[in-house]
């Protein structure tokens, strides 16, 4: 997905992954390889969702990796690939999502809207949620970046 949003539309992810559960995806792919001169953000790097930089990101042709939840999924991962404003002034974001429809092959295009969330609790604050349809909110991202 990350070199699909670099330009590279071809590229499937057993090209660039290894799941730890089902061993060696893709012919002559290494674990956790990416495109040459990109790095990302690990799991413990996560930040939560900023507007500003995931503009600034995308304006630099970088693309950010979601993190959230959908309906079916505790844990689920979409790759931003552009931004606009919608009639309201609202920031949507373009996403891949490497889950397709049922009976396709190709990542799912989906728009997030972002708005602020008040979270629930003693410690109760706003934060950044980028929601969009049947249930999906993604509230934390990894930044992508050249080497």
């Amino acid at each position: 997905m990350i070199a699909r949003g670099l330009g590279e539309p071809d590229a499937k992810i057993d090209d660039f992954y290894t799941d730890p559960r089902k061993g060696r995806c893709g012919v002559g792919a290494a674990p956790t390889a990416l495109p040459e001169g990109i790095a990302v953000d690990g799991p413990g790097e996560e930040k939560p969702l900023d507007p500003e930089v995931v503009e600034a990101n995308i304006r630099d042709g970088l693309p950010v990796i979601l993190h959230g939840r959908s309906p079916n999924l505790v844990d689920h991962f979409v790759l931003l690939v552009g931004t606009f404003r919608d009639d309201e002034g609202r920031l949507v974001l373009v996403v891949n999502d490497p889950l397709p429809d049922p009976g396709t092959v190709e990542p799912k295009q989906r728009e997030l809207v972002v708005a602020q969330a008040q979270t629930a609790g003693l410690f109760a604050r706003a934060v950044w949620q980028a929601t969009g349809e049947n249930g999906f909110v993604f509230d934390r991202m990894r930044l992508v970046y050249r080497k």
